[in-house]
């Protein structure tokens, strides 16, 4: 069964190759995965995984706009 862990370090994953290629776009679909994730969890009476899901959320989106950033 896969774990709540696993998924953390998949969206981990996916991330990181978006922040190093400037790939926005990879940023915005792991902010919408993590997000909607994060929303599971919350539903489900899971608040720690909610606070896991939405620390990747907004790690992606701040990683979308240093991105942003440095194209300008």
């Amino acid at each position: 069964m896969l774990t709540t862990e696993q998924i953390v370090e998949s969206l981990r994953a996916a991330i990181s190759p978006g922040r190093l290629g400037g790939d926005v776009v990879a940023l915005r679909d792991a902010q919408r995965v993590a997000g909607f994730l994060m929303q599971a969890a919350e539903q489900a009476g899971g608040q720690d995984a909610a606070r896991g899901f939405h620390l990747l959320a907004a790690e992606a989106a701040n990683s979308q706009d240093a991105v942003a950033d440095d194209d300008r």
